[in-house]
């Protein structure tokens, strides 16, 4: 098994690592973190910049 040695050491309030699944579940404040980003124009450019 490969990847983190701790996957449940999450930040909670975004993101909730699933034991049975071995996934992480994102939060609908993941989702709303993100969309209030993307509405940065800077941020959404910086996804295309590298």
């Amino acid at each position: 098994m490969s990847g983190n040695a701790n996957p449940s050491n999450t930040n909670t309030q975004y993101c909730i690592y699933d034991e049975p699944t071995c996934q992480y579940r994102y939060t609908k404040a993941w989702a709303g973190f993100l969309i209030e980003k993307m509405k940065i124009d800077e941020e959404y450019i910086s996804l295309y910049n590298s």
